[in-house]
């Protein structure tokens, strides 16, 4: 198989970056949209940025992490 293309085969999906860590992504977007929601004001500005560029090397904006 393949990990450079894309399989969906029996309700699975295969190939390189179908996994990686997008639940956790996934839980930070809702948070940030539930805060917003419910009307959450901080004491400071919140940000949350996302990248993908773990397997490029540090060529964006992990740089100033």
């Amino acid at each position: 198989m393949d990990p450079f293309q894309f399989i969906e085969k029996d309700g699975f999906f295969y190939g390189r970056g179908t996994q990686d860590m997008k639940e956790g992504d996934a839980i930070l977007v809702e948070s940030f949209l539930r805060l917003k929601r419910e009307g959450f004001v901080p004491d400071r500005d919140l940000i949350l940025a996302l990248t993908a560029d773990e397997e490029g090397g540090d060529t964006t904006a992990s740089i100033g992490c």
